[in-house]
């Protein structure tokens, strides 16, 4: 039994316990597990059930391409760091080379 089917006990203040099997497809409750698990091999269920499961990586897709977006462009920012830092390196070797002549002469 999936997310989509629930089984609940109803312990009330009477000396009776129910137990009520309710598929959230339809929101039916069937008299036992058997004829819940037989609604749940229907077209209609699993249909349903499909539509649950492409509803939800639909999402989990959209949150995964928010995160490569963030992702990227958080690489974007460390790219032009590491260029910057580059090319101060550079700039500073420069630096040295033109000290270094200039002691020498």
């Amino acid at each position: 039994m999936g997310d989509e089917s629930e089984i609940t006990i109803d312990c009330s203040f009477t000396k009776e316990i129910s137990v009520l099997f309710r598929c959230r497809c339809n929101n039916k409750v069937y008299d036992n597990l058997i004829k819940l698990k037989n609604h749940e091999k229907t077209k209609s269920h699993i249909a349903w059930q499909c539509e649950k499961e492409l509803r939800e990586l639909r999402i989990s897709l959209k949150r995964c391409q928010e995160q490569n977006e963030r992702l990227e462009q958080a690489n974007i920012k460390v790219k032009k760091e590491y260029h910057r830092q580059k090319r101060i390196n550079i700039e500073l070797i420069e630096l040295q080379e033109q000290h270094e002549l200039q002691r020498q002469q």
